[in-house]
């Protein structure tokens, strides 16, 4: 149960990564600083919803459904790892 939901948390992460990317393509100069800030938000929610699926992974490691506990790891701590990185180095 828990890696169907590490994968859950996978989809949701991938889904608000595309709402980041086309908030960016369409960025106008009238107002960037609202858009610019709601990108940070999903970012950092990214970060979260990353760090809650590798908690269900490791969770669901005593079940029997083991590429699916290995993909939900693998693609959250990928996100994790992401954003992480573009948070920081955005400092």
């Amino acid at each position: 149960m828990n890696s169907l939901l590490s994968i859950k948390y996978a989809v949701v992460s991938f889904v608000l990564t595309m709402a980041i990317g086309y908030l960016s393509f369409k960025v106008n100069h009238k107002n960037p600083d609202f858009i610019s800030t709601l990108i940070a938000l999903l970012a950092f929610s990214i970060i979260i919803l990353s760090i809650i699926g590798l908690i269900k992974s490791a969770k669901s490691l005593k079940e029997a459904k083991r590429f699916q506990v290995f993909f939900g790891f693998t693609i959250n701590l990928f996100f994790l790892v992401l954003y992480s990185y573009l948070i920081i180095s955005n400092s």
